[in-house]
């Protein structure tokens, strides 16, 4: 009996594993949707949280990595489905997927990282 309620412990655990990516994912999605002009200010206390996700949840390399697979999906639909025109704007402004860009290579930096320190 205990073995099966052990066994559903560790199922609800890894289910809920999930949830910890919610956070950081909205905040990004926060910044490049909400705000037109980047902002150091924004940016890395976004990074400093999920440092301290990766410390406190004891986070893998290949959990950073998931989330740049899930921005690398954005920027793919972002360019199927933008015209041609939003690519020729000027700064300040910055597109949508140039946005979501910068975010993609900050998390790379920080997956090579964690794989190298594990």
């Amino acid at each position: 009996m205990q073995k099966k309620i052990e066994s559903i412990n560790l199922y609800q655990l890894k289910s809920l594993a999930f949830f910890k990516f919610i956070p950081p994912i909205l905040l990004i999605l926060g910044d490049v949707l909400f705000f037109q002009k980047s902002s150091d200010w924004r940016t890395f206390p976004i990074l400093i949280f999920y440092v301290f996700l990766i410390i406190r949840y004891k986070l893998r390399a290949n959990a950073t990595f998931f989330i740049c697979l899930f921005l690398f999906f954005l920027i793919y639909i972002q360019y199927i489905f933008s015209s041609p025109a939003i690519f020729e704007s000027q700064y300040p402004i910055a597109p949508f997927g140039e946005k979501i860009a910068v975010w993609l290579y900050l998390f790379l930096v920080i997956g090579v990282i964690q794989r190298w320190r594990e």
